[in-house]
């Protein structure tokens, strides 16, 4: 990763990113970092087609976190292109408000909020089917493991 000149690293952080929001588990781990003038995603070596990813701060339009699950929570961005990224990151509430202040400096019309729905039509019916499918998958993985231990024993 090169910085630019006078570009700061404000933070630095292990997280996942998530470019396609249509598949639902389309994670990669890698390291997330914050600097004054973009928001750069440098993957792990173990992730097979994972990418660099780089956003310059003023192409972010809105900002919108949640807790999805206990153990970490999810920052998704809207960009003015009309593209989602996502990130799940720890101590979300801080690592937003420097994207807030840095963004706001790069002169971004950022917004902290909700993501209009229209925006998230990107995930589509498309992003359901492959749930269910995979959860059925998983279903039948268990029960075919299950019976195969039971008739063991």
């Amino acid at each position: 990763m090169r910085l630019n000149s006078n570009e700061i690293v404000i933070r630095k952080k292990r997280g996942n990113y998530r470019g396609n929001v249509s598949n639902p588990l389309d994670w990669s781990g890698g390291q997330l970092f914050l600097t004054n003038q973009r928001l750069i995603f440098k993957p792990n070596l173990t992730n097979i087609s994972a990418e660099e990813q780089v956003i310059p701060l003023e192409s972010i339009l809105v900002v919108e976190k949640r807790h999805s699950d206990f153990i970490s929570s999810k920052v998704t961005l809207l960009l003015k292109n009309g593209t989602l990224a996502e990130f799940h990151v720890s101590k979300t509430k801080e690592f937003v408000k420097d994207l807030e202040e840095y963004a706001i400096q790069r002169g971004a019309s950022l917004s902290i909020g909700k993501i209009p729905e229209q925006a998230l039509s990107q995930k589509g019916s498309a992003w359901s089917v492959r749930v269910l499918v995979q959860l059925a998958v998983l279903f039948l993985c268990l029960f075919t493991l299950s019976y195969f231990l039971f008739s063991i024993f």
